[in-house]
């Protein structure tokens, strides 16, 4: 019976960390470029992988927020 909950809550946490990884990835680096600041290490296709990556995790949550969790059997 508690199985679905925590599986919720895991699923609903790591939505959320990747999600403040890309916004947090988008703001600095948006920072970084202004100030010209030289990365040792810049991502190639930076702001079409963040956006489609936060794009991705919207489409996951919008799913996990629509799907049904069976009610347990008794």
């Amino acid at each position: 019976m508690a199985l679905p909950v925590l599986l919720n809550i895991v699923g609903s946490t790591c939505l959320l960390v990747w999600t403040s990884a890309l916004l947090a990835q988008l703001a600095l680096r948006l920072r970084a470029d202004r100030e010209g600041t030289v990365l040792p290490l810049r991502m190639a296709g930076f702001r079409w992988l963040t956006g489609i990556g936060l794009v991705i995790l919207a489409a996951i949550s919008r799913w996990a927020s629509s799907a049904r969790i069976p009610a347990p059997s008794s």
